[in-house]
């Protein structure tokens, strides 16, 4: 079976597209945000390092500086999914967000993110709400 040309640049394409709003979205992340305290971040890939079949794309992850203590063993976790695409990036489905809250509430993170990256164009950073809504925020409010 030949595949199509213009299939495979196409694939080829999305894939870019997707590593690179994943990069963008780290990059953007660790300069707005502290240098004494910076996150750290897991991408979950699949084996070849192409996307992976489940919701959270990035984890973020800090010590928390409490007051008054010279040492904590106590971690920020943010979970994020990251949307890209050429043109218009689409939102989650139902199921994928039914899926991140279950992460979110299993391992106790602090935000659910999606960030929709519009190649060389533009990052729009939102957090889910209790009622189920995305608002957009910036990245010094999620990520204080």
């Amino acid at each position: 079976m030949v595949k199509n040309k213009k299939f495979v640049k196409a694939q080829k394409k999305s894939s870019y597209i997707d590593k690179w709003a994943e990069t963008m979205t780290k990059h953007g992340i660790s300069l707005k945000t502290k240098k004494r305290n910076p996150w750290r971040f897991v991408n979950f890939r699949g084996p070849k390092g192409g996307e992976s079949y489940g919701a959270i794309d990035l984890l973020a992850v800090r010590r928390k500086n409490v007051k008054y203590q010279t040492k904590s063993n106590l971690l920020e976790i943010i979970l994020i999914q990251v949307k890209g695409s050429a043109k218009n990036p689409e939102w989650p489905k139902p199921e994928d967000v039914r899926r991140m809250k279950s992460a979110k509430k299993s391992c106790n993170a602090k935000h659910l993110v999606l960030v929709r990256y519009t190649y060389k164009k533009e990052k729009q950073y939102y957090y889910l709400t209790k009622g189920n809504k995305w608002m957009e925020s910036s990245i010094e409010k999620l990520f204080s």
